[in-house]
């Protein structure tokens, strides 16, 4: 009787952690690979990209990247804005019943800019605020906005590309971000 059950037991345990990280992936944490195309006057300007983790808690997922600037507001009061881009991702929870490979999702995309000519410690700021709701194929890249700054008539076009995280303890935080940024 023993020995009929060890083949069921070692194929339970080679089985089981397959189904384990199977069960992790559909419940769905995902790496979200953006990239960030800035085009001046028609021109490639630069490429961003950003990396996040979304996690199925329907926490946000968040990246900020840029600097802060000086603004003066009284003679003797100085107070800094923040000037860039931020991301804020989570999967989108009320999105059921899609075809296994897709997901859908929340961004919310703001770049604020420095208008040219600016006077120092006086700048006029512009902001560009979007809140997309979208599906994407899962390992596909695919643009999901494109929108233009006042201040600086650049065009940015934003992709996304989502694939599934690989379960470990790592990747167990839903907050857990990686940022890179690439010129060209």
């Amino acid at each position: 009787m023993s020995r009929r059950l060890i083949p069921i037991a070692l194929a339970y345990c080679l089985v089981a952690p397959l189904a384990i990280a199977q069960a992790a992936t559909a419940a769905g944490s995902y790496r979200l690979q953006f990239w960030v195309d800035q085009s001046q006057a028609g021109k490639p300007a630069a490429v961003s990209t950003y990396t996040l983790l979304v996690g199925p808690n329907g926490n946000y997922s968040s990246i900020q990247s840029g600097e802060r600037v000086p603004v003066r507001i009284a003679s003797d009061k100085i107070e800094y804005e923040n000037v860039g881009l931020s991301l804020n991702c989570r999967l989108d929870s009320n999105a059921k019943g899609m075809p296994p490979n897709q997901i859908g999702m929340q961004v919310q995309v703001s770049l604020n800019t420095i208008a040219p000519n600016s006077a120092p410690l006086q700048p006029v700021f512009a902001s560009n605020d979007s809140h997309i709701s979208t599906t994407v194929p899962i390992g596909q890249r695919v643009s999901i906005a494109r929108f233009e700054d006042a201040a600086t008539h650049a065009t940015y076009q934003l992709e996304v590309e989502a694939t599934p995280a690989a379960p470990t303890a790592a990747n167990s935080q839903a907050n857990s971000n990686d940022v890179s940024r690439n010129r060209s």
